[in-house]
């Protein structure tokens, strides 16, 4: 791993995220054959958003002139007590795990922002 990945992995990972990868922004091909085939089969159900600037989903260069590469993140968000242990308690809800806690959109957005921040220091960009 280049020098360059392994230092955006690490504070990737100093900032919270469970896993990290970089990986070529040309992605040929299939993986845009696959998502209009996902949209023309209605797969999506209502996350109609979707289907808004596929060309680019389709296609990371088509967004970001000139990127090479793109780095990727996942952060656990699960609770740490049982989230199915609710279901054996008569009279008792469940909550979905997504629904409990800090909305993961807002968590992550703030990582990335700092991880964004901290890749242009980096580089120079």
């Amino acid at each position: 791993m280049s020098a360059q990945r392994e230092a955006i992995r690490a504070r990737a990972l100093e900032l919270g995220f469970d896993a990290v990868g970089v990986g070529p922004a040309d992605i040929g091909p299939r993986p845009g054959e696959v998502l209009a085939a996902f949209l023309a089969d209605g797969t999506q159900g209502g996350m109609t958003w979707l289907a808004d600037r596929v060309t680019e989903r389709q296609n990371p260069p088509a967004l970001w002139g000139g990127v090479r590469s793109v780095v990727s993140v996942a952060m656990n968000y699960a609770p740490p007590d049982d989230p199915l242990a609710a279901l054996a308690i008569p009279g008792h809800g469940a909550i979905s795990v997504y629904a409990r806690g800090d909305d993961y959109h807002d968590v992550m957005k703030k990582r990335l922002k700092a991880l964004g921040r901290w890749v242009n220091e980096y580089l120079g960009v």
